[in-house]
């Protein structure tokens, strides 16, 4: 009965199914909240995706007070490195800890829109220096394709059953194919709040 309920449930959030690729390393991803909360939200994003940059700079802050702030959902941002220039923040992200992480996201995110990717590089070198933690060489191909990340990202990429456009946002280990916009996220978790709190 109850397994019947769960995937009623699913079916009716319009879940996708199938979904098996390994995520990147935690050490490169971004978290927000509470890793207790009862929900946790994957984005998978690019630095160099408008849409991925309009939900982070936009509609992220309305979410994180909504969801984040009062502990109901965990947040995640995971790099989907299929560019050069989320490839670049990889090997950034590895250095930080996550209070530092976070302000580099916040940072590059903020700096960054379809007319200035160029200085995305540059953006992350700066945040770096700030924390004394140069990567004077980071445009350079020739190093970053010497780095651990370059290749922790082809092995990601490579994987079957990918998601195959970013933003994706995964709940609760479920990926969902609709466009992520603020309204159809808080459509989804207030769902989802509301048949928990339903089943207490």
């Amino acid at each position: 009965m109850v397994k019947n309920s769960v995937l009623l449930l699913l079916s009716l959030l319009g879940t996708s199914f199938g979904h098996s690729f390994e995520k990147l390393p935690f050490s490169y991803q971004i978290a927000y909240g509470n890793p207790d909360a009862p929900f946790k939200v994957v984005e998978y994003f690019s630095f160099t995706c408008p849409k991925c940059l309009k939900l982070i700079k936009e509609d992220f802050e309305v979410l994180k007070e909504s969801y984040i702030n009062p502990g109901k959902v965990y947040w995640v941002f995971h790099p989907d490195p299929a560019d050069k220039l989320t490839l670049q923040a990889l090997i950034c992200l590895r250095k930080l800890n996550d209070s530092q992480k976070k302000l580099f996201f916040e940072t590059v995110s903020k700096n960054l829109d379809q007319k200035s990717l160029q200085v995305g590089c540059q953006v992350m070198q700066a945040v770096m220096d700030y924390f004394e933690l140069p990567l004077p060489e980071l445009g350079k191909a020739s190093f970053w394709e010497s780095t651990e990340e370059f290749q922790l990202a082809f092995t990601f990429l490579r994987q079957e059953d990918m998601i195959t456009s970013v933003p994706t946002i995964e709940i609760n280990g479920q990926i969902f194919d609709e466009f992520p916009s603020r309204r159809f996220l808080e459509k989804k978790l207030d769902l989802l709040i509301a048949r928990s709190a339903s089943c207490e």
